[in-house]
C-alpha cells in the first residue's frame, strides 16, 4: 500500500462501485459530507491539498472538485478516466490531502455516466474480524457466523497491508500489497451483494472490509466468499460461513 505523495500527511480508501460495470476506463464522483470530520478539520478551505490516486500508489487520478461548501462541510469530487480493473467489481482509489502548501492541481472536465464511490470512517470496533485464505489443511471454512433469517449483519475481513509474499511473488519489491478491486460470491438463497463492500483504514495502517449479508432460510449453511485482486495481481479469497438460525 504505496504512498503516493509523502508531502500529504493524510489518507483513506474509496471504492467505485463497479459491480454491474465492464471492465474499462470510466468516470466516478465521491460525495463527501461531514461524516469525514477528520478531513475537514486537516483540509484546506478550497480543498487544493486533495489528490486521488490509483490503488498501487503509482500515480494519480485526474480530478475536478464540484460543489464545495466549506461552511456547510460538503463537497462532491469528479474522476477521470481511471481503470476499473476487473467486470463487476468495486475498484480501489486513495484519497490523499494534508498539505498545507499543496495548489490547485484539478483538471476541469464533465463526466460521462460516473460511477459512485463511497468511504467509510467507522471501523470493526469489538465485532470479529476474519481473514483471506485458509489454514493448511483445511477442507472447510474456518470463519463461522451464526445470523437470524431476519436479520442483517456486517462481516468484517482484514484485507491488507498483506505481508511477505509466497512464491512466484517473493522476488518483488517494493510496498506491501494491498487491495485493488473487491467482488463478493453468494449462494442462491443469501444475500451479501459486491455494492455493499466499503473499506475502512484504521490509525495503524490496517485495512478492513465490510460486508452487508442478509436473507437465508433456517437451519441452512451459506458459505459467503470475498475475493480480493492485489496491487501485485494476486487473487486472494476469505470465506465465511453462515449459518442461519430461526
Amino acid at each position: 500500500m504505496r504512498w503516493f505523495d509523502a508531502d500529504f500527511s493524510h489518507r483513506f480508501p474509496i471504492v467505485i462501485d463497479g459491480s454491474a460495470t465492464a471492465s474499462g476506463t470510466v468516470d466516478a464522483t465521491i460525495a463527501l459530507t461531514g461524516v469525514a470530520a477528520e478531513f475537514w478539520a486537516t483540509v484546506q478551505a478550497d480543498v487544493d491539498d486533495i489528490r486521488i490516486a490509483r490503488a498501487d500508489g503509482l500515480a494519480g487520478i485526474s480530478y475536478d472538485l464540484e460543489s464545495l461548501n466549506y461552511a456547510t462541510k460538503t463537497v462532491t469530487i469528479e474522476l477521470d478516466g481511471l481503470t476499473h480493473h476487473a467486470t463487476n467489481t468495486m475498484t480501489v482509489v486513495w484519497a490523499y490531502f494534508g498539505d498545507a502548501d499543496a495548489v490547485n492541481d484539478e483538471d476541469g472536465f464533465t463526466p460521462s455516466t460516473p460511477l459512485n464511490g463511497y468511504f467509510l470512517f467507522s471501523g470493526p470496533g469489538d465485532a470479529p474480524v476474519y481473514p483471506l485464505g485458509s489454514p493448511v489443511g483445511a477442507t472447510e471454512p474456518v470463519n463461522r457466523r451464526q445470523k437470524r433469517s431476519t436479520e442483517t449483519i456486517q462481516a468484517w475481513f482484514a484485507v491488507g497491508p498483506f505481508g511477505a509474499l509466497a512464491y512466484p511473488y517473493e522476488g518483488r519489491a517494493g510496498a506491501p500489497e494491498g487491495p485493488q478491486s473487491l467482488s463478493m460470491t453468494t449462494p442462491i438463497g443469501i444475500t451479501a451483494a459486491t455494492s455493499s463492500i466499503r473499506l475502512f483504514l484504521d490509525a495503524d495502517g490496517q485495512l478492513y472490509a465490510r460486508v452487508t449479508i442478509s436473507g437465508g432460510t433456517t437451519s441452512n449453511d451459506y458459505d459467503v466468499v470475498l475475493s480480493v485482486v492485489t496491487t501485485e495481481g494476486r487473487a486472494l479469497n476469505g470465506v465465511l460461513r453462515v449459518t442461519v438460525l430461526d
